[in-house]
């Protein structure tokens, strides 16, 4: 496996590490939590519920939409164990910088009566297997009717996961 197979799994996990700390590290005015009916009592729990389950979810199905049609050799299960474990080190990444930054603000780590990250680790693993599977359901149907260097050519080289791919 090529280092540039991995250079977006590696920038996704720095950057939802990252939108953790600012999250953690910005005031609630600043993140907009004051004007959210609710959100004030709970702090950032629903902020980061959208942020690690959708977001992370969304950003790692279009890398793996675009590992799907710019490879030559596709596996189902390397895709689906590389996007399972950058969730899991986003989530031990994110437990790390709120066990560094001290805080008690309620968070996903942090809250009321149960910290709500074992919860959200595990809808997001859920969401991730069920939406990969769809996907790779949805590419066998979609490369019976196209082929796949036509999807190959329409892709921009400075996103294409392998430079040149055999039909």
């Amino acid at each position: 496996m090529t280092s540039r197979k991995l250079i977006p799994y590696y920038c996704t996990i720095l950057a939802f590490i990252g939108m953790y700390t600012l999250t953690m590290l910005m005031p609630d005015y600043a993140l907009g939590l004051h004007y959210k009916v609710g959100w004030s009592s709970t702090g950032r729990i629903p902020l980061h519920a959208n942020i690690f389950i959708f977001g992370l979810v969304g950003v790692l199905l279009l890398i793996n939409l675009l590992e799907m049609f710019s490879t030559n050799h596709d596996l189902f299960i390397l895709r689906l164990l590389k996007s399972l474990f950058t969730i899991l080190i986003v989530y031990i990444g994110s437990a790390l910088v709120f066990y560094c930054l001290h805080t008690h603000v309620w968070n996903m780590y942090y809250a009321d009566k149960e910290a709500p990250a074992r919860v959200f680790l595990g809808t997001a693993l859920l969401c991730c297997v069920v939406s990969l599977t769809t996907l790779d359901i949805v590419k066998t149907l979609l490369l019976q009717m196209v082929e796949r260097t036509r999807i190959h050519q329409r892709i921009p080289a400075w996103l294409r996961f392998e430079p040149d791919i055999e039909d």
